[in-house]
């Protein structure tokens, strides 16, 4: 198993669930801000900008 968290001591199956679901709420915040900081540089570099809310959708459907 992939150990891809804090010190990795653990694998996320080794985790407990309120773990398990601290690390998940951790990597969608990070993937907010991400998505955030992509569509502001799309729009200083008048790049088209996406309807996020969809792709997101999208691919929180797909799991």
């Amino acid at each position: 198993m992939v150990k891809a968290h804090q010190d990795n001591k653990k694998t996320f199956e080794e985790l407990t669930f309120a773990e398990q679901a601290k690390s998940i709420n951790a990597q969608i915040q990070n993937l907010k801000r991400e998505i955030l900081a992509h569509k502001r540089r799309a729009l200083s570099e008048d790049k088209p900008v996406n309807d996020y809310s969809k792709t997101i959708i999208k691919m929180l459907s797909s799991l």
